[in-house]
């Protein structure tokens, strides 16, 4: 089974190092700096699960150079996600799978426009991780699961062949990994918690540590939960139990030093995910007539930096 990377950053970078190194055939998508240090030097992985170093792997600047991948894990950011998946009809027969791992509920409404269903599985990572320089991945704790499964619009059986074979690649890479038989829900409880943690460390500046030992800005965190939690519920989601509930105990939990991508992003003057985050939630607020102020607030703060230093 060929495993193409399209974004080989914190996420990409992250699993398919893991995946490399137990001998699945990976190659990967990088640009820059980071394309030009892993074809001299290879990827390097820094974690506390263990450090990994792969010398020589398959790289290539576009995926139009990878040939044909049965699995494409499609991390690129989401606003490269449109533009980047029109390439990757170089890497598609008829069987391949994409499975996209942005933030957010949109990926695999955006890739199915522009790739067709019979491709696209929904999928979700948690994790924190980031290029810490050129070349180098640098995971933060111990948190890193992907979670996989078909959308309403493909469950044909070689898709689902695909992700067996898939998810058992990733299991042989010791990799906690599941397979859903309701993505859309997980997607949705992952949207409810990454929302307020991108926004709310974003627009803070501060890790989680320091916002969950301040009473204002920990009950600043939850109301902007509360706030995704009702819009997912008017979209038509349907949760067993309170999201929020389960939230409470995993931040909690968190390293005191964790911040979300989009800090990262904000820090070095890059593009923000907030139009497809806060901004989205508050779109959506007034398409279903739900009041959205905390992520309003946090749209306020931080929209003039949606397309980078201003």
């Amino acid at each position: 089974m060929k495993i193409l990377i399209l974004g080989s950053g914190g996420v990409g970078g992250y699993f398919g190092a893991k995946l490399a190194i137990s001998g699945a055939d990976v190659s990967f998508v990088a640009r820059g700096k980071h394309f030009h240090s892993i074809s001299k030097k290879g990827l390097r992985l820094q974690s506390s699960l263990g450090n990994i170093i792969i010398k020589q792997t398959s790289v290539f600047e576009s995926s139009r150079d990878a040939g044909i991948a049965d699995v494409i894990m499609n991390c690129v950011k989401m606003w490269d996600l449109e533009d980047a998946s029109y390439d990757l009809k170089y890497n598609l027969d008829k069987k391949s799978i994409v499975i996209p791992f942005q933030n957010g509920i949109d990926s695999e409404k955006i890739l199915c426009k522009t790739l067709g269903n019979n491709h696209v599985v929904g999928g979700l990572a948690h994790i924190s991780s980031k290029i810490s320089k050129p070349g180098v991945i640098d995971h933060n704790g111990k948190l890193a699961k992907l979670i996989f499964g078909v959308i309403k619009e493909n469950k044909s059986r070689s898709t689902l062949a695909s992700i067996e074979k898939f998810k058992k690649l990733c299991l042989k890479a010791n990799i906690d990994t599941h397979i859903s038989g309701n993505i859309s829900l997980e997607i949705w409880k992952k949207f409810i918690f990454l929302v307020a943690f991108s926004g709310v460390t974003t627009l803070t500046k501060k890790p989680i540590g320091l916002i969950r030992r301040n009473k204002d800005l920990r009950d600043f965190f939850y109301l902007v939960m509360e706030e995704v939690f009702e819009i997912a519920e008017k979209f038509g989601i349907r949760f067993k139990e309170n999201p929020l509930a389960n939230w409470e105990r995993i931040i909690d939990a968190m390293p005191f030093n964790y911040r979300a991508s989009m800090y990262e992003d904000l820090r070095r003057g890059r593009k923000l995910e907030l139009p497809w985050l806060s901004l989205r939630v508050v779109q959506l607020g007034r398409q279903f007539k739900v009041n959205t102020p905390k992520n309003l607030e946090i749209v306020r703060g931080l929209e003039s930096y949606i397309d980078g230093k201003s």
